[in-house]
């Protein structure tokens, strides 16, 4: 799976231009068709989602091609789980983080120790950009379990480190 822009115009243009790189060998990536659709959560109700498919002209592989508002085998999106991380650095346990989000327990409880366990390398990388918001990680000693007092939300991350 790829992530482009969530202007699907846009990546038609790019598609139709040879804009998009093969990220297995850099090749040039050609439309080819679409993916399944994918039903998406967002804070305002369920959405339908059919990604568009790309095949590059260079190794021949395929790959769906995901706006930048959804996240790699999540039903959620970005903003849903954003919210979910703010929340968390700012203190809460997942079970009121799902209660506020209108999710289950356990899906959040995944989302969290997803990044408590990749924190290190987003921490390293110092950002990781989820669609609608950009997160970095402090270099802060841990303080108890998960990832609280080691997430900053960086909503106005100037575009030189984006």
């Amino acid at each position: 799976m790829l992530t482009v822009s969530a202007d699907r115009d846009d990546v038609e243009r790019m598609l139709g231009a040879g804009g998009l790189a093969c990220p297995a060998c850099g090749g040039p990536l050609a439309r080819w068709g679409r993916a399944r659709e994918r039903q998406v959560r967002g804070l305002d109700g369920v959405g339908r989602l059919v990604p568009r498919r790309a095949r590059c002209g260079g190794c021949g592989r395929t790959h769906v091609l995901l706006p930048v508002t959804c996240l790699a085998r999540r039903a959620d999106e970005a903003e849903v789980i954003g919210r979910a991380l703010e929340a968390k650095a700012a203190g809460a346990g997942h079970r009121v983080i799902a209660e506020a989000l209108g999710r289950p327990a356990s899906t959040v409880r995944g989302w969290l120790r997803a990044l408590a366990a990749r924190a290190e390398q987003v921490r390293r990388r110092g950002r990781m950009g989820c669609g609608w918001r950009r997160w970095r990680l402090r270099r802060e000693p841990r303080r108890g379990r998960g990832c609280r007092g080691r997430l900053s939300c960086c909503p106005c991350v100037s575009r030189r480190t984006v």
